[in-house]
């Protein structure tokens, strides 16, 4: 099998795993609480967050995008709709924010075509900029946005 997905930098490591163990998990959520405070925002979903103490989930994989030993990214991709594509929640370190697609990146051309899945849907705040920037170059587009808080401005 082949992909058009790059690899990672020279550095850097995408580790693929079907659950965290504790060391992983408390590393991860770390990073969601960095990012948070950077971003202003929760990048993984309360569902998602569950899933990282969780242990083993059929059709939900943990990513774990390391720097030079340092944890830089965290993705997880779950699978288990029969109907819905598969949802993935992504979260970047805020100093390696250049980095985040490469761990959807890596596991998507391979992921699509073991699967033969049509599509991967992958939700991102809408205001969030830069993070649809990079998924729109990677081929993602927008195919719906949901409203579910709005502020007073």
């Amino acid at each position: 099998m082949t992909t058009d997905a790059p690899l990672p930098s020279p550095g850097r490591e995408i580790q693929a795993l079907d659950a965290l163990d504790p060391a992983q998990a408390d590393a991860v959520l770390e990073l969601l609480g960095e990012a948070a405070r950077f971003d202003g925002r929760q990048a993984v979903s309360e569902q998602g967050r569950l899933r990282i103490r969780g242990g083993h989930r059929v059709g939900v994989r943990h990513f774990l995008l390391t720097s030079d030993g340092t944890l830089a990214g965290y993705a997880q991709l779950e699978d288990t709709d029969p109907v819905e594509a598969p949802a993935a929640e992504l979260v970047v370190h805020p100093d390696g924010q250049p980095l985040g697609g490469q761990v959807v990146q890596a596991d998507r051309g391979q992921r699509l075509a073991a699967e033969g899945l049509p599509t991967v849907m992958l939700y991102v705040d809408a205001d969030n900029t830069p993070a649809v920037t990079v998924y729109e170059r990677m081929g993602f587009t927008t195919h719906e946005v949901d409203l579910m808080y709005r502020t007073e401005s």
